[in-house]
């Protein structure tokens, strides 16, 4: 409404009601005077009626944007540095917050992670190691879990595509696509009939590796990957969303355990392996009861995987091993969170006490609301003793 529309429409509003006045008996001037103090202050009034005006709050942004940017125009030095410090303090705040979120809050990128448990013995050092993959048999036939996947992960020369450079490489035991719900963009997954010494070499590549190396090319599917004394046929490409098992370390191919260069024994003969183990709870099974029953199954698993090879010291050794169901939502940490964790967090959780300045306290802010949600996830912050 334009200031005049306004005036018009207040003055007649008073008109009328020192109209009504005089018609009771009162003067001129004595009802023009209680008209005034009955209808309240006019200025205010109009304020009010600008505030209710939507195009009134489009129009003072305007001008109050214009007034800004002739402020910042006047002072162009100024106005340079206050954009470098915004923006190099808003990238830095988010670029910590993102490194943190991958290093210590993200989930595993495959489908319904808060049912992966990892599975290990306990170091001396409090940290879980590998098992051998004898253990898988019995292992899956514990009730308490719905598939269990045994793997490990190497770099390896490889022939690609007529390339030759390094990959990272991970062996899958067969049941792992389908135990961890690992789905395929093209092609197949890796089956447990693949995961045999004697069988054709069957590999799947991830989708960053597939458009990389193979630039996306649907005819991927059946092409080879060479390594030193064995070939592998591309079988399948991953769910992009999958790059691997292991923090920090992004497989380019799968492979079946039993088949990777550096793990199969003389003449195709096949030996067992030290792999890392993640199960995925049975239905209706919670991580309390899946330690519970693990506990309680440990000396017949370990019983029934001790490696053939094993003399009677070490023997005796492994079934002294104490097995722990931790959570693998986060998937497997070798280094990562115990050695940057403890540091982001103290870098973030410092940010508060250095400064009062507004940026400070919404950081200060934000680290409190993030801390609160750490409690309330999955995941628990990083112990330097076991690396979990």
């Amino acid at each position: 409404m334009r200031n005049e529309d306004l005036d018009d429409e207040l003055s007649s509003h008073l008109e009328f009601q020192t109209r009504k006045h005089m018609a009771a008996g009162m003067s001129e001037a004595e009802a023009r005077r209680l008209a005034r103090l009955e209808f309240g202050g006019v200025e205010l009034t109009k304020e009010q009626c600008r505030d209710v005006d939507p195009w009134h709050r489009l129009d003072a942004a305007r001008r109050h944007l214009r007034y800004a940017v002739r402020s910042l125009l006047k002072s162009p030095v100024f106005t340079l540095v206050a954009i470098v410090i915004l923006a190099v303090g808003i990238g830095a705040t988010v670029a910590s917050f993102g490194i943190l979120d991958a290093v210590l809050y993200r989930p595993v990128a495959i489908a319904n992670p808060d049912e992966l448990v990892r599975i290990g013995a306990v170091g001396k050092d409090g940290r879980i190691l590998r098992l051998p993959s004898t253990i898988l048999d019995p292992l899956k036939s514990s009730t308490w879990l719905s598939g269990a996947c045994g793997f490990n992960v190497s770099d390896e020369g490889a022939e690609v595509n007529g390339t030759l450079s390094t990959i990272q490489m991970m062996g899958f035991t067969g049941d792992c696509f389908r135990a961890l719900g690992v789905r395929t963009q093209l092609g197949r997954p890796l089956l447990p009939e693949d995961d045999v010494a004697s069988a054709p070499g069957a590999a799947v590549i991830t989708g960053e590796f597939w458009r990389k190396a193979f630039g996306a090319r649907p005819d991927v599917v059946g092409q080879t990957i060479r390594m030193p004394g064995v070939a592998f046929t591309i079988v399948g490409v991953a769910d992009d969303r999958f790059t691997g098992l292991i923090l920090g370390f992004p497989v380019r191919v799968i492979v079946p355990l039993h088949q990777e260069p550096n793990e199969v024994g003389v003449k195709g003969q096949q030996v067992w392996w030290p792999v890392e183990l993640l199960g995925r709870r049975a239905p209706g099974v919670s991580a309390q009861q899946a330690s519970a029953a693990l506990a309680a199954q440990t000396q017949w698993l370990l019983e029934q995987s001790i490696p053939p090879n094993y003399k009677a010291t070490r023997r005796a050794e492994y079934l002294k091993n104490r097995l722990i169901a931790a959570s693998g939502a986060g998937g497997i940490d070798y280094f990562m969170r115990r050695r940057f964790g403890q540091a982001l967090i103290a870098l973030l959780e410092s940010a508060p006490s250095s400064s009062s300045s507004p940026a400070s306290t919404s950081r200060g802010w934000c680290w409190r609301a993030l801390n609160a949600a750490a409690k309330r996830s999955r995941f628990a912050w990083p112990d330097r003793k076991s690396g979990v």
